[in-house]
Parts: structure tokens; C-alpha cells; sequence
């Protein structure tokens, strides 16, 4: 009672406790010996301290029963470089955490499943394993001179919006801001001397996978590698398609895109499957400027019932795998290039009544490939014809073929002449 009394009377005095002293709400920490000292732990909880600050000759932050007790935490000691790994590990009362500008590491786990709202990351540049993942109070998170990220840093956390800057290259890992439900911002920019020379980010698989409310991605001189499900289950309107260098399977899955628009010629979907799978909103694709690889992509624009106009590249002369399936708003499509459709390149586009070709003519359709398209017109001459490739057109009165498979042209209720030119 009578140490209690001492306590509140000094509250706003400076008092010492070996080394440790409080002054107002504040316990000051300068000595190593200080952590392991009962004293300091009563002195922040008889005076109810809000705010522990780090300074004098520290080198490093031990585990430490004082932080649970505090809402800010100043780290002043320029010994100290580093948070440590669980270093406020499941903590509910810290609030704000200042670092001073030589702190560049935060260790695994170093704040999960904390209260933390504020912590100033700009001179960070290691974030281990999942180090802020599910803080929900988090909101802002400000990453300028960032080289490394762990895995699942700020999985399922509060944050809104996101700004990191990328010197010469950067790999944001897998998962890193997945099911961020109120993340509505991205930002990416290039920094450095030579910021206008473009740099690579790349963004591997969930990396920002249901961030429902994620509607902004904007990137400045960067070249951008997304991988599988990178941006899947969000609320994406509007991305810097001028940066994709490559993309992955299901990467853009079930967003709220209205526009594809590439303008490198370098873009690779080579390997890339189901891209865009689901998307309700994509009303216009235009890949005229992307002249690069599709090699083994599959079902690119699955699916996508929103979609009526469609542009391909003049050098595209096969047509990937089911690349515009079950698009059953598809009207136009423009493909210069074009001579072969494979397996159901354009299945069930039961709205399609315009391929055109330009000088171009189809040598070949592949299984399926104009499967269930009733009012597509086309030239069908000298070409080689799979299994169930013009199935249920009803608008196609002639043809002449090199080849003809099982089905090729059943239930083709207007054809009239076939004409079959083979060896």
C-alpha cells in the first residue's frame, strides 16, 4: 500500500529504478539489465505507463514481459537493428511501435496476432515469415526500401492501402497479403538513380488472392511476373496491364475487370491456364500489341459471359485451347493471323456471328472448336475438320474439306454442300 502510494505521488516525476526511470507515462529502458529486472515490470504497471521507449546503449530487444503491458513502444537505441523473432507475439495492447531509421529487419512472426496499428516501415527492407499476419488494426503499411519478403507477412491483416517501392528487383512471396479483406490500394513504383530503367516485381502465387475490396493497382516503371492466383477473388478494376510481363494460371479469376488490354510485346501467358476464368464484368480483350508466348496456355478467357469484342495479334496463328470457351456474349472477334482453332477454342460462344480473318483462312479446326456456335458464318475451304468441330451451326451452307472426323458436322441444319478434296 505504502509502495503503491509512492508510486502514484511521483507519477510525473522522474524516479529510478536501477536504470530504468519513469517520467510522466513513459518508462525509459538503457540498460540490458533492465529486461530481466522485476522492478522495471512494476514500475510500467503500478504507474500504469502507456509508452516504453528503447534507448542509451541497447543492442538488441529480448523477450520481454514489460510489452504487454504498454501501447507505444519507441525504439531510440541505435544498437538495436532488428525486431526479433515473436518479439510481440499474440500482444493485444501494443498500438504503436516508432522505429528509428537504422531498424531494417523484422523477424519471423515479430508482431502476428497483435493489436499493433501504427509502425513506420519506410527504412525496412527484411520482412520475415508471416511477421504482421492477422493484425487487423494495421492499416497502412509503407514499404520504400524493401529487398526482402517472407512468406505470408500480412496474411489476413487490416491493412487498406499499400504503397512499396522496388530498387532493382523484388519478389513479393506467396501469400504476402492474401485475404486482406479491407485492402482496397495498391501502389508500385520503381525507385533508385536509374528509375527509368524499368525493374522486375514479381508477385508469386496468392499473393493478393480475396482481397475483396482491392479495386486499384497502379505500377510506374516496373515490369510485373504474376504468378498462380496472384489477384484471384478480388475486387480488381483497374490494373497496369502496360507492366505485365508474364502471368500465371488463374491469376486473374473472379475480379471485376471490364478491359484487357496488354500493350507489351513481350507479355508471355505461355503455361497459363484459366486466366481469367469467371470474370463476369470483361466486356473487351484486346491483345493486338502482344505478340508474345501462348505455348500450352489453356482456357485463358474462360467463362467470361460478359465479354462481346475480342482483338488477337496478327502473329497469332493457332488459337490456344479453349482460350474463348463458353464466352456466350462473344459477338466479334478480329484475328488477323488466324488459321487454326484447337479443341474448344470457341465452344459454345452461342453469340458469335463475326471471326474475321482478314487475308487470313482457317486450315484447320480442331476438336470442338466451333462447337455450339449456331450463327457464325464463315469461310470453311480446303480445311482439315475434328471430331464435332462445326457442331450445331446453323448458318454455314457449304464446305469443302481435307479431312473429315466423327460429328464433325452434326446437327449443321443449313449445310447443304460439302465438297471433299483428299488424296
Amino acid at each position: 500500500m505504502f509502495r503503491n502510494s509512492i508510486f502514484i505521488h511521483l507519477l510525473s516525476a522522474q524516479i529510478d529504478c536501477n536504470s530504468a526511470s519513469l517520467t510522466g507515462s513513459t518508462v525509459v529502458i538503457s540498460d540490458d539489465a533492465d529486461f530481466t529486472n522485476q522492478q522495471t515490470i512494476a514500475l510500467i504497471v503500478e504507474n500504469k505507463a502507456t509508452t516504453l521507449k528503447l534507448s542509451g546503449a541497447l543492442t538488441e530487444m529480448p523477450k520481454f514481459r514489460g510489452y504487454l503491458f504498454v501501447k507505444n513502444v519507441v525504439i531510440e537505441a541505435t544498437g538495436i537493428t532488428e525486431i526479433p523473432e515473436k518479439c510481440f507475439y499474440q500482444n493485444s495492447h501494443i498500438e504503436t511501435v516508432t522505429l528509428h531509421n537504422g531498424i531494417n529487419r523484422i523477424r519471423n512472426y515479430a508482431f502476428t496476432y497483435s493489436s499493433v496499428q501504427s509502425i513506420n516501415l519506410e527504412n525496412v527492407d527484411f520482412i520475415g515469415h508471416y511477421a504482421f499476419q492477422k493484425c487487423p488494426n494495421l492499416k497502412t503499411v509503407n514499404l520504400e526500401k524493401v529487398s526482402v519478403i517472407g512468406v505470408g507477412p500480412f496474411y489476413q491483416s487490416g491493412i487498406e492501402t499499400l504503397t512499396i517501392s522496388v530498387g532493382s528487383y523484388l519478389t513479393i512471396q506467396r501469400g504476402s497479403f492474401q485475404n486482406c479483406y479491407f485492402l482496397t490500394t495498391v501502389s508500385f513504383y520503381k525507385s533508385g538513380p536509374d528509375s527509368d530503367v524499368p525493374t522486375t516485381l514479381t508477385l508469386l502465387d496468392y499473393a493478393f488472392m480475396n482481397c475483396h475490396m482491392l479495386k486499384t493497382v497502379t505500377s510506374s516503371r516496373l515490369l510485373l511476373n504474376v504468378y498462380d492466383y496472384a489477384f484471384a477473388n478480388t475486387g480488381l478494376e483497374t490494373f497496369p496491364f502496360e507492366s505485365l510481363s508474364s502471368v500465371g494460371s488463374y491469376a486473374f479469376l473472379n475480379t471485376k475487370l471490364t478491359t484487357v488490354a496488354p500493350s507489351s510485346a513481350t507479355t508471355s501467358f505461355a503455361g497459363s491456364r484459366m486466366t481469367f476464368m469467371f470474370n463476369y464484368y470483361i466486356q473487351t480483350v484486346d491483345l493486338t500489341n502482344v505478340d508474345g508466348n501462348y505455348d500450352h496456355s489453356y482456357g485463358i478467357f474462360y467463362r467470361c459471359s460478359a465479354l462481346t469484342t475480342v482483338k488477337l495479334p496478327a502473329s497469332m496463328t493457332v488459337l490456344p485451347d479453349s482460350m474463348f470457351k463458353d464466352c456466350q456474349a462473344l459477338t466479334t472477334v478480329t484475328a488477323p493471323g488466324l488459321t487454326y482453332i484447337t479443341t474448344d477454342g470457341f465452344m459454345s460462344c452461342i453469340s458469335l456471328t463475326t471471326l474475321d480473318l482478314g487475308s487470313s483462312k482457317l486450315t484447320k479446326i480442331g476438336y470442338r472448336g466451333i462447337h455450339n456456335c449456331p450463327k457464325l458464318n464463315i469461310p470453311v475451304q480446303n480445311c482439315h475438320l475434328d471430331e464435332r468441330a462445326l457442331y450445331k451451326n446453323e448458318v454455314i451452307e457449304r464446305i469443302s474439306v481435307t479431312y473429315i472426323s466423327y460429328w464433325s458436322c452434326l446437327n449443321m441444319s443449313a449445310l447443304k454442300t460439302v465438297q471433299i478434296n483428299s488424296n
